[in-house]
């Protein structure tokens, strides 16, 4: 067995979150391992309705993946004939043109950083154990932030790809944007999801997970 794939399995073998969480963070920062457990192809969205959504768009040694709902951007090497073109996951070349991302970060306003009380793995944790309870219910699952008494909603599918590229990019920050964007940026590399608006009838349906903030920290109190 190959090296990468001892230290995987040493990984899912442990039982401990914060252990696991330390030794990627160590494998990374060694060079042993990169982006363990990420994957921008998840971020696709092969039924939306925007052809650019179903691809990856490459342009100046960045990897970009938006569906109108949530952005990503990764530093990555690729192939240069794919420099400023959008690629399905077949390899094909989607013509369409993507979205001005830069327009849209220039236009975020005030930054609130949040500071995740719990490890990127607990609260992966809280993730799957309110989606099984949720889905036992027959109810679908959303995450509540109560920052500086404004709620902001985010659904399970966009707070799951959030918390794969904390996992990815571990000394990333994490913000509040103008109450309605969660952030994350590590420098080079970026997460931006909307907040999703729902009315007191359409909660019926969803069982809801508080993710409040004290001060600069961030827990659970559901």
């Amino acid at each position: 067995m190959k090296s990468k794939e001892l230290i995987e399995k040493a990984i899912r073998l442990s039982g401990e979150p914060k252990v696991v969480e330390l030794l990627e963070q160590f494998l990374r920062a060694n060079m042993v391992i990169k982006d363990l457990k990420f994957d921008l192809a998840r971020f696709i969205d092969k039924n939306s309705m925007y052809e650019h959504a179903k691809g990856i768009y490459h342009k100046d040694g960045y990897k970009y993946v938006t569906d109108h709902f949530v952005m990503v951007s990764v530093k990555s090497e690729y192939d240069p004939k794919y420099e400023d073109k959008i690629i399905s996951p077949k390899g094909e070349i989607i013509n369409d043109k993507f979205p001005n991302w830069k327009n849209l970060t220039d236009r975020i306003g005030i930054l609130s950083e949040v500071r995740l009380q719990q490890s990127t793995q607990e609260i992966c944790g809280i993730v799957r154990e309110n989606e099984v309870i949720a889905k036992a219910v027959g109810k679908k699952l959303i995450f509540v932030i109560n920052h500086e008494e404004t709620l902001t909603y985010y659904r399970l599918r966009e707070f799951s790809l959030y918390l794969s590229f904390l996992k990815a990019y571990p000394n990333a920050a994490t913000y509040i944007c103008d109450n309605q964007y969660l952030y994350a940026n590590d420098g080079n590399n970026f997460f931006l999801s909307a907040s999703e608006i729902y009315t007191s009838n359409h909660l019926d349906d969803y069982m809801v997970v508080h993710l409040q903030q004290y001060g600069n920290q961030f827990k659970n109190v559901a």
